[in-house]
C-alpha cells in the first residue's frame, strides 16, 4: 500500500505542471460550489467546468480520476458544508461518496472529436441520474439547479427535467475549452452547442409569452412559518406554546380570507390521531379559521410511525393523511438494520424509526365561491386535489410526477430544515422545488419551519416569502398569496426522466462514433 501511495506521489501528477492541474480542478470545484451559495454570480456555471477541463486534459486515466475527486470533494465539500450541523462524520462520509461521481465523469478521456460535444455533457447527465437513484438517491444541488432564477432557460425542463439543463451547461463549458485549446473540432463543438442554447431560450420565452392571458382557477393559500427552535419542537413543555403560536399566525392570516392553511412539516407537537387534546385544539383552529388546514404531523398506526401531512376540513375533521414515501436514510430510518444493529450506537445525533408510506396519497379538499349576477346569488364549488411533498421530497423528481400523475393540480412542500442552522440549506432547498414547478408546469407551495416559506408558480418564478426586515430563515410570520391553478400534463410529468435515459444512448452511440473516427485518423 505504502509503495503505490509513494509511487503516486512521484508521478507526474505530482510535479509542477501536476500542482497547476491540481489547483485548477480546486478552482473549478470552488467555482461550482459557490454558485450554490452566492446566487448572484450563477452565470459562472456557464464556466464553471473549463478549469477542470484543462486539470485533465492529456492526462492518463488515473491522473483524471484523482483530479476528479478532487474537484469532487471541493465542490460537494463547498455546497454540503451545513451538514456539520447534523452529523460532521456523515458529513464527511456523504462528500467523500459524492466525490466519486465526477471522478468517474473525468475517466473519460478527451479526444477533440466531434462527438465529445455531445458523449461529455451526456456523461455528465449519466452521473447525476445515478446519484439520484442509487443507495435511496441524493440529487441535491444538481449543476443544472443553479440555475433557478434564469427563468427563461430553466422552461425546457417541463421536457427534460433538470438534466437538460444540466446538458446545456456542460455543453457550454465544453464548447468554451474546445475554442480556446483550438480543437480540430472547436466549430462543430460551438456550433451545435450555439444552436441548442438558443433553441431552448427561445423555447422558454416562448412557452412564458404563450401563456399569457391564459385563465385558471385560484385559490388563497396562507403558508404560516413558525420558526420553533429544534431544541423545542418536542419538549412537552413547550407544547401548548408552539400550538399557540400557530393559531395566533394562523389566525392573523385569517384575515386574508384564505381558502387553505399551510402549516410546516411536524408543525403539530403530537399525534393529532390518538393524543384528545392535540385533536381537539386541530379541530378547534380549524373550524376557527374557516378553513382547510394542511398540518405536518406524526402519525402512529398499529406500532408504526409515520411523518404525515394532515388535511383538517373547516369543521375540524380530517379530511385525509399522507404518509412520507421516501424517508432520509440515517436521519428517519437505518437501511437494513437488522444487518448494523451496531450503527446506531455510532452517531451522535438521535435517529428515527419511521416506517415508509405505501401510497401517493392526495390531499382532496373544497373551495365554495358565490357570485352576484344580476336579480341572482349564484354559487359554485371547485375541488382540489394537492400533493404534499415532506421535507426532502421534493428534491426528487419521480415523487412530484407520480402526484401529478395521480391527478394532482398543485404541489405542496411542508419541511423543516431548522437543523441546519443560518446557512444557505434552505435557499438550496428551494431550487429543487421550483424545478418540481417547471417540470410538471403545477405551482409549489412551500410551508418551512424556519424558512423559506413562499410561493412558486409554473414557470417557477418565486414569489411572497415571509420575511421579516429583510430576513427570510428563522424569522417568524405568514405569507397570503392568490394561486392560479391551471392542471396540464407535460412532457415531463407523463414520460418522466426519458431524457435522462436517452443520454446514456447518445453516450454508447457517441464513444462508438470517437472510436472509429479515432482508428480513420490513426490510418491516415
Amino acid at each position: 500500500m505504502l509503495r503505490k501511495l509513494k509511487k503516486i506521489l512521484s508521478g507526474p501528477l505530482f510535479s509542477r505542471t501536476g500542482a497547476l492541474s491540481f489547483l485548477l480542478a480546486v478552482v473549478s470545484g470552488a467555482i461550482v460550489a459557490s454558485v450554490f451559495s452566492f446566487f448572484k454570480i450563477t452565470f459562472l456555471a456557464w464556466f464553471s467546468l473549463v478549469p477542470l477541463f484543462y486539470a485533465v486534459f492529456g492526462k492518463d486515466a488515473r491522473d483524471r480520476f484523482i483530479l476528479g475527486y478532487v474537484f469532487g470533494i471541493v465542490s460537494f465539500a463547498g455546497i454540503l458544508y451545513w451538514l456539520v450541523n447534523v452529523s460532521w462524520p456523515g458529513a464527511v462520509c456523504l462528500v467523500m461518496l459524492l466525490a466519486l461521481f465526477p471522478a468517474f465523469f473525468c475517466l473519460y478521456n478527451i479526444k477533440g472529436t466531434a462527438g465529445d460535444v455531445i458523449a461529455i455533457p451526456a456523461l455528465w447527465v449519466i452521473t447525476e441520474m445515478v446519484r439520484s437513484h442509487i443507495f435511496s438517491g441524493f440529487p441535491w444541488a444538481l449543476l443544472g439547479y443553479s440555475q433557478f432564477l434564469n427563468v427563461p432557460v430553466i422552461q425546457i425542463a417541463d421536457i427534460t427535467g433538470p438534466y437538460g439543463v444540466s446538458f446545456l451547461i456542460v455543453m457550454f463549458n465544453f464548447a468554451i475549452f474546445s475554442g480556446t485549446k483550438k480543437m480540430k473540432a472547436r466549430m462543430v463543438h460551438n456550433v451545435t452547442c450555439l444552436l441548442l442554447v438558443i433553441a431552448s431560450i427561445y423555447y422558454g420565452f416562448n412557452a412564458i409569452s404563450s401563456d399569457k392571458g391564459a385563465e385558471g382557477d385560484s385559490l388563497n393559500v396562507s403558508v404560516i412559518q413558525g420558526d420553533i427552535p429544534q431544541e423545542d419542537k418536542w419538549d412537552p413543555a413547550f407544547r401548548e406554546a408552539i400550538i399557540d403560536k400557530y393559531e395566533i399566525l394562523s389566525r392573523q392570516a385569517s384575515n386574508d380570507a384564505p381558502d387553505l392553511v399551510v402549516w410546516p412539516e411536524t408543525a403539530v407537537p403530537g399525534y393529532i390521531e390518538g393524543d384528545d387534546y392535540i385533536n381537539k385544539r386541530m379541530s378547534s383552529i380549524a373550524s376557527g379559521l374557516n378553513s382547510f388546514v394542511i398540518a405536518g404531523a406524526l402519525r402512529n398506526s398499529a406500532g408504526k410511525y409515520f411523518n404525515s401531512a394532515y388535511l383538517m376540513s373547516q369543521d375540524g375533521r380530517v379530511n385525509g393523511v399522507y404518509d412520507k414515501v421516501h424517508l432520509v436514510p440515517f436521519g428517519e430510518f437505518i437501511p437494513y438494520e437488522k444487518y448494523i444493529t451496531w450503527f446506531r450506537g455510532l452517531i451522535d445525533k438521535p435517529i428515527g424509526e419511521f416506517s415508509h408510506g405505501k401510497k401517493y396519497d392526495l390531499l382532496r379538499f373544497n373551495v365554495k365561491r358565490r357570485s352576484r349576477e344580476i336579480g341572482s346569488i349564484t354559487s359554485s364549488t371547485r375541488f382540489f386535489e394537492a400533493g404534499v411533498m415532506i421535507c426532502f421530497e421534493d428534491i426528487f423528481p419521480y415523487i412530484a410526477g407520480t402526484f401529478v400523475k395521480n391527478g394532482a393540480d398543485m404541489l405542496i412542500n411542508i419541511t423543516n430544515d431548522a437543523w441546519f442552522g443560518e446557512t444557505k440549506a434552505p435557499y438550496q432547498h428551494v431550487q429543487s422545488s421550483v424545478f418540481r414547478a417547471v417540470e410538471n408546469k403545477v405551482p409549489v407551495i412551500r410551508a418551512a419551519n424556519t424558512g423559506i416559506s413562499c410561493f412558486i408558480d409554473r414557470f417557477g418564478r418565486i414569489s411572497g416569502a415571509v420575511s421579516k426586515n429583510g430576513r427570510e430563515i428563522f424569522v417568524e410570520g405568514y405569507s397570503t398569496k392568490a394561486v392560479e391553478v391551471r392542471p396540464s400534463k407535460t412532457i415531463y410529468s407523463v414520460y418522466g426522466d426519458v431524457f435522462g435515459y436517452m443520454c446514456f444512448i447518445f453516450f454508447a452511440v457517441m464513444t462508438v462514433f470517437n472510436a472509429l473516427i479515432g482508428k480513420s485518423v490513426d490510418r491516415m
